[in-house]
This record gives C-alpha cells, sequence and structure tokens, in this order.
C-alpha cells in the first residue's frame, strides 16, 4: 500500500515562499557582487579605452594604442562572441597593425598544434591560395574564415620583406597523442641527459573502425636507482 503523504495549501504556499525567498536572497547577493565588480573595473576601461569607427575596423589601431601596448610582452585579443565576422575582422586588422608597428612577432592561435604548423608554413613562404591553405588546415571551423585567409596572406607577404619574420603557433592541446609526443621529444633534446620516464600515450589519430593503440614515446627509461649504503652500527 502506497503511502500518500497530504500537504495543506497552507503548507505549499510556505514552501513556495521560503524557495522565492531563498532565490530572491541570492539574486540580491548576486547584483550587490556584479555592482562592486563594474565599480572597480568600468573607471578602468573609461579611462583606457579608444573609441574607433565601428564602418571602418582598420581604425581599431591607432597612434594611442600603439603607446598604451608598447613593451607589452603578452597580448591577449578577446572577443565579444565567438566567431563572428566583426570579431574575427576587428581582430585581424589588430594584428596587422602590432606587427607593422614592431611589437608582435608570434601569434597564438586556438588551435591544436599541427594546425599551427600548417598555418605557420604558409605565412613562412609557402605557395598557394589563402583561403585554400586555411581550408585544408587542421583548425577549427571558427577560424576558418575570409578575414583570417586574408590576414594569412597579408603576413606572408610581410614576411618575404622584413627582418623579423611573424611565426605562428597552435596552443589548443587537441591532438593529445601527437602534441604530447612532441613535447618529450622536445625535452629530450633541450636536456638529454634528464632522466626521462617511459610512457605510453593514446594514438587520438586512429581511425573510427580500428581500436585505439597505446603509443611508446622515444623517451629512455629511467635508470634504476642505486642501492641504499649500507650503514654499520657501533656499539
Amino acid at each position: 500500500m502506497a503511502f500518500r503523504p497530504k500537504l495543506s495549501r497552507r503548507a505549499l504556499l510556505a514552501v513556495a515562499g521560503a524557495g522565492a525567498a531563498i532565490g530572491g536572497g541570492w539574486a540580491a547577493v548576486e547584483s550587490v557582487r556584479r555592482n562592486a565588480v563594474e565599480g572597480a573595473v568600468l573607471p578602468w576601461f573609461k579611462a583606457n579605452s579608444q573609441a574607433f569607427d565601428p564602418a571602418r575596423l582598420d581604425s581599431l589601431w591607432s597612434p594611442a594604442m600603439a603607446a598604451q601596448l608598447a613593451g607589452a610582452r603578452i597580448i591577449g585579443l578577446g572577443e565579444a562572441t565567438h566567431g563572428s565576422h566583426e570579431d574575427i575582422t576587428a581582430k585581424a586588422a589588430l594584428v596587422k597593425g602590432l606587427v607593422a608597428s614592431g611589437q608582435v612577432t608570434a601569434l597564438y592561435l586556438e588551435s591544436n598544434a599541427p594546425g599551427g604548423r600548417q598555418l605557420d608554413a604558409f605565412i613562412a613562404g609557402e605557395p598557394g591560395d589563402p583561403a585554400e591553405r586555411l581550408r585544408s588546415a587542421k583548425v577549427f571551423r571558427v577560424i576558418k574564415s575570409r578575414p583570417v585567409a586574408d590576414l594569412l596572406g597579408w603576413l606572408r607577404d610581410w614576411n618575404r620583406t622584413t627582418a623579423l619574420p611573424v611565426r605562428i603557433f597552435g596552443i589548443d592541446c587537441q591532438a593529445t597523442a601527437q602534441d604530447a609526443a612532441s613535447a618529450l621529444e622536445a625535452l629530450e633534446a633541450l636536456d638529454p641527459a634528464a632522466p626521462c620516464a617511459r610512457r605510453s600515450v593514446m594514438d587520438t589519430g586512429a581511425s573510427s573502425s580500428s581500436m585505439a593503440r597505446p603509443v611508446s614515446t622515444r623517451c629512455r627509461p629511467c635508470p634504476s636507482p642505486p642501492p641504499p649504503a649500507l650503514r654499520t652500527r657501533t656499539r
């Protein structure tokens, strides 16, 4: 026999009221926190932001912005939305300004390392059409856009005449097996004397019809530790 608890209308209203009170209290707390954060950062934005003409995204780069970024070692380019044409076009304009002013010699993209190497080879002088090279590169689809293709062509032309060529690197580890093997090989090349544990990584490049197989890296096995020294006790 099933037991069905009976709740009065008053009890239900009390539970609903308590939930609303808790939710309203949480919303009030969040509102206070948000106002505190905005109050701290908005003055900085107002003091350091640069106006530009939305109809001319190349106006994003200006001498004032160049002066603000002078001496920076790492410059991050964010976006209001992920993959919109306007944001990508704006970032491409900023990259051109940073490169032309001599403030940037390396671009780090949200892509895996193999895709970054493909784009780096193209701007280093590889022949072909920028749009076609970008279309075949192993990078995310969000990167495969006309503004990025135009930027690749511009960077290739820049590298042909400059004394400080620009490089492209992919830093989003998606092909984990390849990235791990490359990292361990680089570590061994930099410090051959360092002991390196033998490791096994999953081959993410295996086809869907085959089982993923472990791939041993080229690291040498760690040498066996020497036996502990014998200690004698004298009385």
